[in-house]
């Protein structure tokens, strides 16, 4: 597992986490904690509030009472330059992830890379590294609208790592992928939790869980224990 490779410390922590909507709550009271070096899975039924956690993790949504607390400290999103500080930390991938559907794929990841302040040739050789990975490097100029459902959901993949981001958010990044695809997915999900990230996977797949360090179920937003 990856814990047995990387030292692992505490890098998120969300502390009673809750969020109501109208009629009642969506999540109540969520504890949980990321590592650096491990891969968590997180699984429960559709409506359990697997997709408003996230949210939530990513300041997509406000929380209506509880904290995140990164590397120690409490963070602060009630502003939007402190939101954008937060979102620097995190690797995306799922639904809610508009893609710019106009450009390639490796016109993507240049982009993102430009925008952390890579230099061009790093970010030429890490755009090449991450699609070859993933199969991608025959399409790297393709536009992503020529691409198919799978093909455009590597790139999304693609662009969640190439950032190699500290914390990884992944929604569902096996679905709709072949085999192969989804070996690759999984080798650069370990690669990444190696490099000392912290992975945190939403899938339903009851295959991913002979793959991860961690285990949590919600059930009716409220999370249960660890395996």
């Amino acid at each position: 597992m990856a814990q047995d490779e990387t030292k692992v410390s505490l890098l998120l922590e969300a502390r009673g986490l809750c969020y109501k909507y109208t009629g009642g709550f969506a999540l109540r009271d969520v504890n949980l904690r990321l590592y650096s070096g491990r891969v968590t899975l997180l699984r429960g039924e559709a409506g359990a509030g697997k997709s408003t956690l996230l949210s939530l993790l990513s300041a997509r949504l406000s929380a209506t009472s509880g904290v995140l607390v990164w590397r120690g400290r409490v963070l602060n999103l009630s502003s939007a330059q402190g939101v954008a500080r937060w979102r620097r930390q995190l690797a995306l991938s799922g639904n809610g992830i508009d893609l710019p559907m106009d450009r390639s794929p490796r016109e993507l990841l240049l982009f993102l890379l430009a925008g952390r302040g890579v230099l061009r040739a790093t970010a030429r050789r890490e755009c090449v590294r991450v699609l070859t990975t993933l199969g991608l490097l025959p399409l790297a100029d393709q536009s992503l609208s020529r691409l198919s459902a799978g093909q455009t959901r590597l790139a999304a993949i693609a662009a969640a790592f190439v950032t190699q981001a500290p914390l990884m958010l992944l929604d569902e990044p096996l679905r709709e992928l072949d085999q192969k695809a989804r070996e690759r997915v999984m080798q650069l999900i370990h690669d990444r939790a190696r490099g000392g990230s912290a992975v945190l996977l939403v899938s339903h797949d009851p295959h991913m869980e002979e793959s991860v360090d961690t285990i949590i179920t919600m059930r009716e937003g409220t999370l249960e224990g660890d395996e």
